[in-house]
């Protein structure tokens, strides 16, 4: 009495109970994966909206990583970064003109190495074997040897003249097509290029009373043109300075460039050439100031470009909730058996947003895929509208799905997946197990 007999262990009080078992990340990845394959169309459908979804955000950000690309490789490419471009007086001052004068005072200016005027000049190219054949056409000068440009990958066959003062030509590879040879065969071959206008041919203008006919040698075919004009031709320096100061003396014309470039020792001091110009009242532009332009203008395309890719992942977002929101309806009582089995609000969640997140990588993976396909069908296309009309094509890959892109995607295709079971899942966590297991 006044003590407390130990309770006797019986048969229905067994010495240990085992903790309950909890299910696991990769039992409910598992459950997840099996869920996804059970509606096989469903889930097809689904999956192929976030497809659609990221290959069009993919194509989209390989659109604006090409057109940057494009810009860069312009200004490095067809503008060399040391070079000032001289196009005249500022505005509201008095005219400046660009004559021989102009380019002798801009070219003795502190830390220019070499300054060279541009020429263009309009008149007719024919091959001597068939005069009949004249078309219309323009020549413009080649930098001086000595500037060491332009790159010899603009052309498609040949080489660029070797001194200032030879009569040779690079022509384009229509200008070539016109004569009915190919690039390769059309080197060597010579060429009757006459005079007539200070420029390129106008409508309406009359050639010059007094044309003068010049023998060319073609050493090189160029895929392309300068400002994309398939009739525009390139002449050594000192033969176009040469040719035109005896049309300018035989017709009247003054003697004007169409522009000055100015090339800096180093690239550290174009910006003080460029500001020394402006002091003596022209109007100069870098390759900085055309880069920054483009850039400007590129901001404003790629911001409305990701307003697109946003709508894209939204309504795939809505697909994968609307799928999701479905499966919680139709196995309404399945989460009963699996909350009255003792199974935790969690690890419900965890399996529908595991379904969810399969779906993402499945759509994710297609849609990198036929994006990164997309973007090469439409480089051949693009190269081709641009070989049909004479612009250079080297590196023209205005779609550029590079690696970084295609994670970004399918990481992506992943997070908005798993956010849009997240609802739906919650939903089916919170389902009471009695009345989820009387649902019919």
């Amino acid at each position: 009495p006044g003590s407390v007999q130990a309770t006797r262990r019986t048969g229905r009080a067994p010495e240990h109970l085992d903790p309950p078992r909890r299910l696991g990340v990769r039992d409910g990845l598992r459950l997840g994966l099996a869920s996804a394959g059970r509606r096989p169309l469903r889930t097809a459908i689904t999956a192929a909206g976030v497809a659609i979804g990221i290959g069009v955000m993919s194509l989209i950000l390989s659109l604006a990583v090409g057109l940057q690309q494009q810009v860069v490789d312009t200004i490095a490419g067809d503008v060399q970064l040391q070079t000032v471009g001289v196009t005249g007086s500022l505005p509201g001052t008095a005219p400046k003109p660009l004559d021989p004068q102009s380019l002798a005072t801009l070219s003795s200016l502190n830390d220019v190495g070499v300054g060279w005027g541009n020429e263009v000049i309009g008149g007719t190219l024919s091959d001597p074997a068939d005069p009949a054949a004249a078309t219309q056409a323009s020549v413009t000068d080649l930098p001086p040897v000595r500037a060491g440009w332009p790159r010899s990958d603009i052309l498609e066959a040949g080489r660029l003249p070797g001194q200032d003062d030879v009569q040779d030509i690079v022509i384009t590879d229509a200008q070539a097509r016109h004569f009915g040879w190919t690039p390769s065969t059309a080197v060597g071959k010579t060429l009757h290029f006459v005079g007539q206008y200070p420029g390129p041919p106008a409508p309406g203008e009359r050639p010059a009373g007094h044309p003068l006919p010049l023998d060319l040698t073609v050493v090189g075919v160029a895929s392309g043109a300068p400002a994309g004009d398939p009739s525009w031709s390139l002449i050594p320096y000192e033969l176009a300075n040469r040719y035109w100061d005896d049309l300018a003396a035989a017709n009247g014309w003054n003697s004007q460039y169409t522009q000055i470039t100015l090339m800096a020792d180093s690239l550290q001091q174009v910006d003080a050439v460029k500001s020394e110009v402006t002091r003596l009242g022209y109007q100069a532009t870098t390759a900085n100031d055309v880069l920054r332009q483009f850039a400007e203008r590129l901001g404003y395309v790629e911001l409305a470009l990701g307003g697109l890719a946003i709508i894209a992942l939204a309504v795939a977002a809505l697909g994968i909730a609307n799928t999701m929101f479905s499966a919680v309806v139709e196995r309404t009582r399945e989460i009963g058996v699996f909350k009255a089995l003792g199974c935790r609000a969690r690890d419900l969640s965890l399996i529908f947003v595991a379904e969810a997140a399969v779906i993402g990588v499945a759509g994710g993976l297609v849609g990198v895929v036929v994006s990164a396909l997309l973007a090469q069908a439409g480089n051949h296309v693009i190269h081709q509208i641009a070989r049909g009309q004479g612009v250079v094509v080297q590196g023209l890959d205005l779609f550029q799905l590079v690696p970084p892109i295609a994670g970004v995607g399918i990481g992506l295709a992943i997070v908005v997946a798993a956010l849009s079971g997240l609802l739906p899942a919650l939903r089916a966590a919170r389902q009471d197990p009695v009345q989820a297991l009387r649902y019919e």
